[in-house]
């Protein structure tokens, strides 16, 4: 496939001492236009401020596995030729049994970085 093709990776980060790890990893591959968001902040569709009758109110970490570690949503743009070595990395993330996170790549169209020469 060609290296022009671009996904969106998304990572549950469920341990927050796996932050900076994860971070490093990103960087080490190159990885670009990396965002990382407090999910404890974010509504979910559960969500206390979703003006819907019938929900549950919870915030996002309920939807967790547990609630022991704050939860960081990380979204980053991977081209087709690192997603192999990212996906290896983050899955040898882990310590006693304490998996760092859940991540999935999204294909990308029509991607646009502001410094690329088409």
């Amino acid at each position: 496939m060609s290296d022009k093709i671009s996904h969106m990776l998304v990572v549950n980060l469920h341990e927050i001492d796996f932050l900076e790890r994860t971070l490093n990893i990103l960087a080490e591959e190159y990885v670009r236009d990396c965002v990382v968001y407090d999910a404890e902040g974010i509504i979910s569709r559960h969500g206390d401020n979703i003006p819907i009758q019938g929900f549950i109110k919870s915030g996002l970490s309920s939807l967790f596995k547990e609630k022991r570690n704050q939860n960081y949503v990380i979204f980053a743009v991977v081209k087709e030729a690192l997603k192999e070595n990212v996906s290896i990395k983050l899955k040898s993330l882990h310590y006693d049994n304490r998996w760092a996170a859940s991540f999935w790549f999204v294909p990308i169209e029509g991607y646009f970085y502001h410094k690329e020469i088409a």
